[in-house]
């Protein structure tokens, strides 16, 4: 609820494609999760939502590597 937006960057280190997909999944329930609970709670917008997990997801880390 306080960290600045461009502040949290989603990655894996895994070995293995399976280890990938898996992680990859259990991170956007988690973060699915977690936005849901500000909407509801009223922390955020629908708008503001869809930006966390944009930045979240990619918009930080191409911003971070300038890509």
């Amino acid at each position: 609820e306080i960290l600045p937006l461009n502040k949290l960057i989603f990655g894996t280190d895994t070995g293995l494609p399976e280890f990938h997909v898996a992680a990859v999944h259990y991170a956007r329930e988690a973060l699915d999760w977690a936005l849901e609970d500000g909407l509801q709670r009223d922390v955020w917008t629908s708008d503001q939502v869809d930006l966390l997990a944009r930045r979240v997801l990619h918009d930080n880390a191409a911003e971070l590597y300038a890509l």
